[in-house]
């Protein structure tokens, strides 16, 4: 099942996730309603990645809404990053570029030059050693932690107690100037194990 829903703030894109463990899970994020109407196009390429294109004041912006395998199906992340590599070849060179998502990633907290910063967490695991390898690869930059916050506005979700922080928003080095912002919200207009992420 893939298309929109609204709600009160939000124009809110869609996807049934059809390859995961957990039951009834999707893949969606959302376009305020003060610039929905700027939306020249959305695309699902399968049911891990959705494609949003808007015309904005600069130029146009390609929001890719991904979700990545979970930790530890090796194949499964294998093929993932082909594909969003593949994507990533295809969207006009001259858009800005939104990676967001459930990346089912963790950095740790140690700094690589120009791609991750020093506000992240103390896990690093396989799939975060793999997303900083594309990134690297591909000059982008992972804005989530570049922002200094509190933990209440920094972990992306929660599961039986243990916070995390596995979605991100990552842009390109050269445009991440004009990023002024990241943080994380508590929001009950989508029912999700997930917050609310904003940035400016």
């Amino acid at each position: 099942m893939q298309g929109t829903k609204e709600t009160e703030h939000y124009t809110v894109i869609t996807v049934e996730l059809s390859d995961t463990p957990e039951a009834s899970k999707e893949l969606c994020y959302g376009i305020h309603k003060s610039i929905s109407n700027k939306i020249d196009h959305y695309k699902f390429w399968n049911d891990g990645v959705i494609e949003t294109r808007l015309k904005t004041q600069r130029g146009h912006l390609t929001i890719l809404g991904v979700y990545a395998p979970t930790e530890g199906r090796d194949e499964l992340n294998e093929e993932f990053h082909e594909t969003l590599q593949k994507i990533l070849y295809k969207v006009n060179k001259n858009d800005y570029i939104m990676l967001i998502g459930d990346m089912n990633a963790r950095f740790g907290d140690n700094r690589v030059a120009n791609i991750v910063g020093t506000n992240g967490e103390g896990t690093l695991n396989n799939s975060g050693r793999k997303l900083i390898d594309f990134c690297t690869f591909n000059n982008l930059k992972i804005m989530n932690t570049f922002f200094k916050r509190k933990e209440i506005h920094k972990f992306t979700g929660e599961t039986r107690g243990h916070k995390s922080i596995i979605d991100y928003f990552i842009t390109y080095v050269k445009t991440s100037k004009v990023i002024q912002d990241f943080r994380v919200y508590r929001s009950n207009e989508i029912d999700s194990d997930h917050y609310y992420y904003l940035q400016k």
